[in-house]
């Protein structure tokens, strides 16, 4: 299991946190399991839809995410 946080949680980035979600989603191996919270579950979604990623996902889970 790999739990990643938000950098500059006080100030959250979409920016800083598709670099840092693309980068992690790099480096695994098989299928994965995503789940987003609050902001980085919108931060999350954005990543998905904006970027062309080689990572096979099993699921998405979202909780509470804002609209």
């Amino acid at each position: 299991m790999q739990y990643s946080k938000v950098s500059h949680e006080d100030r959250p980035e979409y920016e800083i946190g598709n670099d840092q979600i693309t980068k992690e989603l790099a480096v695994l191996d098989g299928e994965v399991i995503l789940i987003g919270h609050s902001l980085g579950g919108s931060i999350l979604l954005r990543c998905l839809s904006e970027e062309t990623l080689t990572t096979s996902i099993a699921v998405l889970f979202l909780l509470a995410p804002p609209y």
